[in-house]
C-alpha cells in the first residue's frame, strides 16, 4: 500500500508541472475524463473471459482541429505474455473525488478549446495515460484506470 500512494504521489506530481505547459510533455502522465457525447463512445468488453477490456473511442472533426480519432484503451493487461504468465497488470486506482480539483485533467470542452491534433499529440507524448470515467463517479470516490493510446496512421 505504501509503494502504491508514493507512485500516486509521484504521478500527482509530474501531472501538477504540466498544468500550464502543454508543451515538453515526453514523460508526463495525463488524466483524460470520458464523458458520454456525440464525438465519443464507450464499448465495454469485459465479458470475455479472463480479460476485463474497456475502450474509450474518441472521434473529432470540429473547425480548429483536424478530422481523427484515437482510442484510450484500459485492460487489464497490456500484452498476451503478461496475461499468460499473471504479471504486469495495469494500475487501477480509487482515490477522492477532489483529485479533480487539484489537478489538470483533459476532458471534452479542452479538446473543442485547443483542438483534436494538439490533444493527440499531449497523449502521443505522454508516458502514463489514466482515464476517468464520468459514469463510474460514486459519491466522493472516482477510479484512475491506466490506459494506453491507440490510433489510426495517417495516409
Amino acid at each position: 500500500m505504501k509503494i502504491i500512494l508514493i507512485a500516486f504521489s509521484l504521478i500527482c506530481l509530474t501531472n501538477c508541472k504540466a498544468k500550464g505547459n502543454t508543451e515538453n510533455l515526453d514523460n508526463e502522465t495525463l488524466f483524460v475524463l470520458f464523458e458520454k457525447s456525440k464525438e465519443t463512445t464507450k464499448i465495454d468488453d469485459s465479458s470475455r473471459k479472463n480479460k476485463d477490456l474497456i475502450n474509450y473511442i474518441y472521434s473529432y472533426s470540429h473547425e480548429n482541429s483536424k478530422t481523427g480519432s484515437f482510442i484510450l484503451s484500459c485492460s487489464t493487461f497490456f500484452s498476451y505474455d503478461d496475461q499468460f504468465k499473471n504479471i504486469n497488470r495495469s494500475k487501477v486506482f480509487t482515490i477522492n473525488k477532489t483529485f479533480l480539483d487539484n489537478n489538470f485533467i483533459i476532458d471534452n470542452s479542452y479538446i473543442d478549446k485547443v483542438g483534436f491534433d494538439i490533444v493527440f499529440e499531449m497523449l502521443f507524448k505522454s508516458k502514463n495515460i489514466f482515464v476517468i470515467d464520468k459514469s463510474e463517479i460514486q459519491g466522493n470516490q472516482i477510479t484512475l484506470r491506466e490506459a494506453k493510446l491507440s490510433y489510426t496512421a495517417e495516409e
